[in-house]
């Protein structure tokens, strides 16, 4: 389970080397639009997009189910939708 937006583990993730940090974008994008945060939503497409990421990729966050191809099976688990 993906901890919530603010949570420390998300924060902590990137330097404990346990997840790429443009996966953890994506996560953090995910969570953006979970939360209605247009702020957050451009802030973390922008990482993402210094973290590696193609210019596509962070747009097809919010279309994943119908986008699958963009998204290898470890990225569509953690970027599946989670209840608030």
């Amino acid at each position: 389970m993906i901890p919530r937006y603010g949570a420390v583990g998300l924060k902590r993730q990137p330097r404990c080397g346990l997840l790429d940090p443009a996966l953890v974008e994506l996560i953090r994008i995910r969570s953006s639009h979970l939360h209605h945060c247009a702020y957050r939503l451009h802030m973390h497409t922008g990482d993402a997009r210094k973290a590696g990421e193609s210019e596509d990729r962070p747009h097809m966050v919010a279309v994943r189910r119908e986008a699958r191809h963009f998204f290898t099976p470890k990225e569509q688990a953690a970027l599946r939708s989670r209840r608030r």
